[in-house]
């Protein structure tokens, strides 16, 4: 026990997210902790912290605390005067990243400013109809509550919770292959054996969820599908898919990476041969397997991309995911300006949104796994991507 209250550790140790959301709140942060009968604590005071130069602090003070209740409190106090109480944004947003442990019966309760918030775990949305099964893969245990959102059903979140332990690590749409998904819900957790990745929000190896998903939850993927379409939209939305495809096509650019020959990611592969040709000008994406290049799933090029539309929450213009070699990108028809090329059939306008979806998906993409364009950040890439293509293509 002497040498634990004697002992010191580096604040960094067991990671700074928290730490650095704290001093960024307050000068002061406390901590309680009652675990198996022993309460914890432990104070630092970040400013004289800093003044020290050395940022090791105690170790925790322990105790006997047997009759206690099990739980942890951070105090921090006092708020900085430059910085805002959180808005209820924030406590829906806690409410989703715990909500499988708040649906288990533990609970967060938040002290600001003499008022007390409990946080409410989310809700999926009511389901019509829905999947449920439990399958391993690889060895690894899978749940999952899949289903179509009830008409007139609050979308309290798109796409699916991805759950692990106590936390939902993200939202996806893994397992609905290049089909409209928009009316779709539900979660997926995860068992034994999964890790996640360093930040908790996604899971290194995500992909091989796919096909054991989609091949349970298709019959449904094609329903709702039909009930996603927007009649009047198809028509824009296959010129629109075909002026990128087209350009896609001819004027995708294949990155180099340094290697020995013939094995450099990114160069061409014949299907007639095992071998490979470095430095290629152009490629057939029509033939399976002729291109193997940096960034996508199973180390394919992006071919081709498909749009869809949506009916969202109107904040952002929509989202991109992907699936193999195909870019799914859906619109969201509740927001005023995609809503205003629709209804204009401005072609150009939805052209420029769907590139700025792309681009953005390739700006916070992985180290190494950019799928379209040339490495820069969103605005490079974003203003690199329009020059693909061309103002009387995409106004015929």
């Amino acid at each position: 026990e002497h040498r634990h209250k004697s002992a010191k550790m580096a604040v960094g140790m067991y990671g700074v997210g928290a730490k650095g959301a704290a001093i960024r709140l307050s000068d002061r942060m406390q901590i309680e902790t009652v675990h198996h009968g022993k309460a914890s604590s432990l104070s630092v005071d970040w400013a004289q912290l800093e003044k020290s130069g050395s940022w090791r602090i105690a170790a925790p003070s322990v105790r006997d605390a047997a009759v206690e209740p099990s739980g942890t409190v951070i105090v921090l106090d006092p708020i900085l005067s430059d910085r805002s109480t959180p808005r209820e944004a924030t406590w829906r947003d806690l409410g989703l990243t715990f909500m499988p442990a708040l649906n288990s019966g533990l609970q967060i309760v938040a002290h600001v400013k003499g008022q007390r918030i409990a946080i409410q775990p989310a809700a999926i949305p009511l389901m019509s109809e829905c999947v449920e099964d439990r399958f391993d893969v690889n060895g690894k245990e899978v749940t999952i509550r899949i289903g179509i959102r009830q008409d007139g059903a609050d979308a309290t979140f798109e796409k699916f919770a991805l759950c692990y332990g106590h936390r939902c690590l993200c939202l996806t749409d893994i397992g609905t292959g290049t089909y409209n998904a928009s009316r779709m819900t539900g979660r997926i957790d995860l068992g034994e054996g999964w890790r996640p990745n360093t930040y908790k929000d996604g899971l290194n190896g995500l992909d091989v969820l796919a096909d054991p998903i989609f091949e349970r939850i298709k019959p449904l993927l094609e329903k709702a599908d039909k009930m996603a379409r927007v009649v009047h939209c198809d028509q824009i939305r296959s010129q629109v898919e075909t002026v990128i495809n087209q350009n896609l096509q001819q004027q995708q650019v294949i990155e180099r990476r340094p290697g020995e020959k013939g094995q450099t990611t990114g160069s061409v592969k014949p299907t007639a041969t095992g071998g490979r040709r470095r430095n290629a000008k152009a490629f057939d994406t029509s033939i399976p397997g002729s291109v193997d290049a940096i960034g996508s799933t199973g180390g394919k090029s992006r071919s081709a991309i498909v749009l869809h539309f949506k009916e969202g929450n109107g904040v952002t213009i929509g989202d991109c995911s992907t699936h193999g070699r195909t870019a799914k990108i859906h619109l969201d028809t509740n927001h005023e300006t995609v809503k205003a090329a629709l209804d204009g059939k401005n072609h150009l306008a939805l052209t420029c949104m769907v590139v700025a979806l792309l681009a953005e998906y390739d700006d916070r993409a992985e180290a190494n796994q950019r799928r379209l364009f040339s490495s820069g950040d969103f605005l490079t890439s974003f203003s690199k991507a329009l020059k693909l293509f061309k103002t009387s293509e995409v106004t015929k």
